[in-house]
């Protein structure tokens, strides 16, 4: 997930970026500890490797686990995990620290091509489609067995928040 993406579907706009940024490494400091095993170092040590705390730098699913603690709301990202197989991955505090997500809401980004974020605006208005248990990719460490199907966002509903680099 990119930061620009996140910022757009949290401000509306990206040029927040280096913000949200910020704002998820602070948030990695406090809650360290449930990031250890993920990360298989301090976060220091992970960020010095990483090189996270620059920009320019691609956000890791650390990053992304780390921006669903802080908003206490699931994050779905639409992978390539191997050629023309796509699936949803979710990423959820309740992965951290055994909490339900305080928001009933999520934020869907897709990252089908690998080369860029897109965020996803808009679900199917056909009515509400369902995530097939087989798309998703839900870690071991998911201490939930509630029902992970979610409203599915259409692809062609799309749009790159690189096209809105103008936008006021």
């Amino acid at each position: 997930m990119s930061f620009r993406a996140l910022s757009y579907v949290i401000t509306g706009r990206q040029i927040y970026h280096t913000i949200v940024r910020q704002k998820i490494l602070d948030h990695m400091r406090h809650i360290e500890n449930l990031l250890r095993t993920h990360m298989n170092s301090s976060l220091d040590t992970y960020l010095a490797r990483t090189g996270m705390a620059r920009n320019q730098v691609w956000e890791t699913d650390i990053e992304i686990l780390s921006a669903a603690s802080l908003l206490s709301t699931d994050i779905y990202v639409y992978s390539r995990f191997a050629i023309s197989n796509n699936k949803w991955q979710k990423f959820s505090r309740i992965m951290l620290d055994g909490n339900i997500p305080e928001n009933n809401c999520s934020i869907y980004i897709n990252n089908s091509t690998g080369d860029h974020y897109d965020v996803v605006l808009d679900v199917c208005s056909a009515g509400p489609q369902q995530i097939p248990q087989s798309h998703l990719d839900i870690s071991q460490k998911n201490k939930t067995s509630s029902n992970t199907s979610k409203n599915v966002p259409c692809q062609q509903k799309q749009k790159s928040y690189t096209t809105m680099q103008n936008a006021k």
